[in-house]
């Protein structure tokens, strides 16, 4: 009895606190506490909903529960076919981590010798909690050690840390400072950050001149960031502006091509603009294509849009016939197998 009242306290209590932090695996912990009624009630709806949480943060065995409950329908609906990817996000989650271990330990060697780019990853890898303990402030260490010899990513992460203020005192001079650097050596978020600090004075004297400049060239080079922002600035006539509707779709749909990492809020912008013949020609079934690819990135305006439009978020047909592509291919023997807060997201 002592040894399962233990086990009861530490469920209520400990693992409670640490999944209120936002631990993911006290969170999936607290799933199994509701799931089986250990140290609380059985409250199988609860459990999906930490199960859930720890799944969001990416805890492969919060995501194979959360594929039991769905397969099983406890405390959720029962969906098999989203269960299964449950499952396959699991099982792929667990290959990963087994393959960062194998990354980190090569890292770590090259790392102690004065290697910038892995003085860096190895940085992210403690800022992540990725194949070690999640440590930031060691984190930041390895950022500084990387950026003092110039690696830009390095500079933009620790633009990153001065700004949000959770791992140092926050310093908007010192985040400006390494933002900049790290926007002089070409990086694409750094130049874009550097555009919203001017925009609103963050850090920085407000100056829209110099906040358009930095979209532009962040924009020029390629960044979605920037080019969403910019679409905005053509759309809205801001920074003095004339209003291009046209010039504002081009920026939209730039930054919503996939190739440039399926960027949810600009693949809703250029649906929008589809949507309503802004600045292109209205085309509602190409808008549908853009809400699509923007629900598809959890973007919550494409979500909101296909419902009004009364569509689903999956092109079931188009499913289906990659799908029926997939088998054949694979039978005839060509199948393969199986950062800082300070990005300003402009929605219309």
């Amino acid at each position: 009895p002592k040894q399962r009242y233990a086990l009861q306290v530490s469920c209520s209590q400990a693992v409670s606190r640490k999944a209120q932090e936002g631990n993911a695996a006290a969170l999936n912990r607290m799933g199994e506490c509701y799931k089986r009624g250990t140290g609380v009630e059985q409250n199988e709806t609860k459990a999906v909903e930490y199960f859930s949480a720890a799944s969001q943060l990416g805890y492969s065995a919060a995501m194979q529960n959360l594929g039991v409950c769905l397969f099983n329908g406890h405390g959720i609906d029962k969906n098999s076919q989203l269960a299964m990817q449950y499952y396959r996000a699991a099982a792929s989650r667990m290959l990963d981590s087994n393959l960062a271990r194998e990354e980190y330990k090569e890292l770590k060697q090259k790392s102690k010798t004065g290697d910038a780019e892995a003085q860096y990853k190895r940085g992210k890898f403690y800022d992540q909690g990725k194949a070690v303990a999640h440590n930031p402030p060691l984190a930041m260490d390895w950022y500084l050690a990387s950026a003092r010899q110039g690696h830009s990513d390095a500079m933009y992460a620790l633009a990153g840390k001065y700004e949000d203020g959770k791992v140092v005192r926050q310093n908007l001079q010192e985040s400006i400072s390494w933002m900049m650097k790290a926007a002089k050596k070409g990086h694409l978020e750094a130049q874009n950050g550097l555009a919203v600090a001017y925009e609103n004075g963050r850090g920085v004297e407000q100056d829209p001149k110099k906040a358009l400049q930095w979209y532009e060239k962040a924009a020029d080079l390629g960044s979605a960031n920037a080019q969403t922002n910019l679409g905005y600035c053509h759309h809205f006539g801001k920074f003095g502006l004339r209003i291009d509707l046209v010039k504002a779709a081009e920026y939209y749909k730039a930054a919503a091509e996939p190739k440039l990492g399926n960027f949810g809020i600009a693949q809703y912008n250029y649906g929008y603009c589809l949507e309503n013949g802004i600045g292109v020609d209205k085309n509602v079934k190409e808008a549908i294509k853009w809400y699509r690819r923007g629900a598809a990135q959890n973007n919550p305006h494409s979500k909101d849009a296909l419902t009004r439009l009364g569509v689903p978020e999956i092109d079931e047909q188009a499913e289906q016939n990659k799908t029926a592509e997939s088998v054949s291919n694979t039978n005839n023997g060509n199948g393969e197998s199986g950062t800082p807060a300070n990005n300003l997201h402009q929605e219309l």
